[in-house]
Parts: C-alpha cells; sequence; structure tokens
C-alpha cells in the first residue's frame, strides 16, 4: 500500500553507445532513480539485489556486488531478525527527488536488440519511517512500516538498444 504512494515516480535514464571510436561496438547501458517528494515520511528504504533486463529469452541479469559498474550492497537491508541480506542494496529515495538521482548501472556494456522490460528484483528489508506517530498504519516501535510491492519486483518500460545509438528512457509520471 505505502510502496502505491512512492515508487510510480521513478526516474529511469538509460544510454547507450558511444564515442566515434566505438560506433560500431555493443551499446551501453546507464541506469539511475530518482522519486518525487513523499509527505510524513522521513525515511523511504527500497531494497533489491537484481536488475534484469528482458530480451526474448536472452535476459541480461545484474546481481547487485557480483557485477562491475554497478550499485555496491550496502547495509541498510535487513531481515526481521537484524541480519544483513547479502548482495542488497538498500536506496533512501528520499534522497534522492526531483532531478537528483542515483547512478545504478553507469555504462555496462549489453547486446543490441529490444528489451521487453526492465525489472528490479526487490529483496526484504525496504521500509518507510513517519516522521510522527502515524494512527494509521501498523508501525514498528521506531515508527517504521514495511514497503512491499506485490510481485517483489518493480517493472519499467522496455526499450531498444541499437549499435552506436543513444537510448534515453525517462518516467516523469
Amino acid at each position: 500500500m505505502l510502496a502505491a504512494a512512492i515508487l510510480p515516480d521513478l526516474l529511469l535514464t538509460a544510454c547507450g553507445g558511444g564515442n566515434d571510436s566505438e560506433t560500431l561496438l555493443s551499446p551501453s547501458f546507464s541506469f539511475a532513480i530518482s522519486d518525487a517528494p513523499v509527505d510524513d515520511l522521513s525515511k523511504v528504504v527500497i531494497c533489491f539485489n537484481r536488475i534484469e533486463l528482458l530480451k526474448s529469452g536472452d535476459d541480461e541479469i545484474f546481481t547487485i556486488g557480483e557485477t562491475n559498474r554497478i550499485i555496491a550492497a550496502n547495509d541498510l537491508c535487513l531481515t526481521d531478525n537484524d541480519e544483513l541480506i547479502p548482495h542488497a542494496v538498500g536506496i533512501d529515495l528520499l534522497k534522492y527527488t526531483g532531478k537528483n538521482s542515483l547512478a545504478l548501472m553507469t555504462s555496462v556494456p549489453i547486446p543490441a536488440g529490444k528489451y521487453s522490460q526492465i525489472r528490479l528484483i526487490m529483496s526484504e528489508g525496504s521500509y518507510g519511517t513517519y516522521a510522527n506517530t502515524s494512527p494509521n498504519f501498523n508501525t514498528t516501535a521506531n515508527n517504521q512500516v514495511k514497503v512491499t510491492v506485490p510481485s517483489n519486483e518493480l517493472k519499467l518500460d522496455g526499450f531498444t538498444a541499437t549499435l552506436g545509438g543513444v537510448v534515453r528512457l525517462v518516467d516523469n509520471n
């Protein structure tokens, strides 16, 4: 329920291509997120562990902490028992609103072609913290509420990556 209020306004940027000497090389993919400001919350941490680019059976899958040029795992994502979730990154979306975005992937080479969808695969540990006590939600002692997404995936539109081309996708909901 909380996720519906904070996640639809993600900003997505994807770029492919390079300089003149690289025009025949595979495109590269850069991915950044941003969110709209959220009232009544002092923190909104989303946790995910994988980025998938879906392409007719030839999906490109990037696991946090296992691939160069992808955001590193951090210690913001914890289980209910306060154990660190491996290969997960937590991002406080309230730090990245409007034009202030956070790069998740930077110039990662990908095969050319049509990608039907981009997916952020969620891990455990996502939460929001209310600035004041909220009687409308079941919060923890430190005024937090879990953030969930029904399929554990944030699904974004696809794109086409061409050799030597540039792809820019922006969701300005």
